[in-house]
């Protein structure tokens, strides 16, 4: 959710890195999965604006390249 909508400072992924290492599977993997729920719970609150979002982290979750045009 931090690195999804932003708002928190810039050094803040070093200095929690520091206090519990982030595993390697999660830039991968789990950061897509993780956004996607929050992304969907925003469609469904808020409306279409964010299904491109919700599609873009289906995609990197899935390990899918972006639609080209």
């Amino acid at each position: 959710m931090s690195e999804l909508f932003g708002g928190l400072p810039a050094g803040w992924p070093a200095a929690y890195a520091s206090a519990e290492p982030i595993d390697g599977s999660y830039r991968g993997l789990r950061r897509a999965l993780y956004q996607l729920y929050y992304l969907l719970v925003h469609v469904n609150l808020f409306g279409a604006s964010y299904e491109a979002g919700c599609l873009a982290a289906a995609r990197e979750a899935l390990g899918e390249a972006p639609p080209t045009r």
